[in-house]
């Protein structure tokens, strides 16, 4: 999907486009879901530490080992040692339902 095919939305603009009630269990499964990401990403930065460790002295000057985590298999490579910029948030420029409105008019299924 194309960039402009994506719209980050807040807790406000999920109320105004499906109402009070349903917002809030969705934006409770949506917080759950968060922490249970924030566990994993925790496990795996300790798992990825303790395999560079445990190879370090098998790599050549410079490179690391890199992961890979597609449909629940484990892949390494071994890659130049880098450092990981964060990508910053976009502000947002228009609400849920303006987005949604714009979608369905480009003919586009939400």
């Amino acid at each position: 999907m194309a960039k402009e095919d994506w719209k980050t939305i807040t807790e406000q603009s999920l109320i105004n486009a499906v109402g009070n009630d349903q917002a809030n269990s969705l934006w409770a499964a949506f917080e759950a879901s968060k922490q249970a990401y924030l566990a994993y990403k925790a496990e795996r930065q300790e798992f990825e530490a303790m395999m560079q460790k445990a190879f370090k002295d098998k790599m050549p000057t410079g490179m690391e080992l890199k992961f890979g985590y597609m449909f629940g298999k484990l892949s390494i490579a071994i890659g130049p040692v880098s450092d990981k910029a964060k990508a910053q948030p976009k502000a947002e420029s228009e609400s849920l339902g303006d987005w949604l409105a714009g979608q369905a008019s480009a003919g586009r299924s939400c």
